[in-house]
């Protein structure tokens, strides 16, 4: 996780639209490695000590976590080539960038609110089925974006 977190770091750096990505998302960027790390280093510890956790429950909260909290920044993300949906027709198009970003903050923030539910009713299969949905939208109502404006 160590390595992983100087990789993004060095990528993000070296981004020609670096200078775009707000302090914020950025902050962001930097504690997402170092939460997954400790999450997955405590869930580790904990089974290897054979203590009581449902990684079930601890895990859909976290993730569920994620998406609200990624949901709430996704708006303020400027067009890079290392943070946010990065698709060519949103790299080509910064209306389509900022389009795309506005509905996904909105759609990954109610997801992120559906899998903190589904977690609670203990339906893992659904949250799978939530996540899925979270990437399609957003890339679906790209494209249809960027092939209305070409057609004008």
């Amino acid at each position: 996780m160590a390595a992983l977190q100087v990789l993004l770091l060095v990528v993000t750096m070296a981004d020609p639209k670096g200078k775009n990505i707000a302090a914020k998302p950025f902050g962001l960027l930097l504690w997402i490695c170092p939460l997954v790390s400790l999450f997955c280093g405590t869930m580790t510890y904990a089974k290897a000590l054979a203590l009581p956790v449902d990684i079930n429950l601890v895990g859909g909260l976290f993730l569920g976590l994620m998406f609200l909290v990624v949901g709430n920044y996704l708006p303020k993300c400027k067009q890079t080539y290392t943070v946010g949906i990065r698709l060519p027709w949103t790299l080509a198009d910064e209306d389509n960038w900022a389009y795309t970003h506005r509905l996904a903050g909105k759609v990954w923030t109610i997801g992120g609110l559906v899998i903190l539910a589904l977690t609670f009713l203990r339906l893992p299969v659904l949250q799978f089925v939530v996540i899925l949905v979270l990437v399609l939208i957003p890339t679906a109502a790209s494209f249809l974006y960027a092939r209305r404006r070409e057609t004008k």
